[in-house]
């Protein structure tokens, strides 16, 4: 797996901000100054994309059980325990 793709899976996986994932992309830019990294997360993100691998983001609950997609759940915060 190429490293920007294991990099940007980290931050989905992580939930981390762009700005932590930038700040990140620093520490390592210095650490190996031969590594080819791109110099924000932002390109790294247009990398990403570029290849087709984007995501999108779907609310959930707190506890990942239910996912709130599309009209029907739209205005939950809370797991509907008459779906479970």
């Amino acid at each position: 797996m190429n490293p920007c793709m294991k990099w940007y899976h980290i931050k989905c996986m992580s939930r981390m901000s762009d700005k932590t994932m930038t700040m990140i992309l620093d520490l390592l830019k210095d650490a190996f100054e031969h590594a080819k990294l791109p110099n924000s997360f932002y390109k790294g993100k247009n990398l990403i994309n570029k290849l087709g691998l984007n995501y999108v983001k779907i609310p959930a609950c707190r506890k990942d059980c239910m996912l709130y997609w599309e009209e029907d759940n739209e205005g939950f915060e809370e797991c509907d325990s008459s779906m479970l």
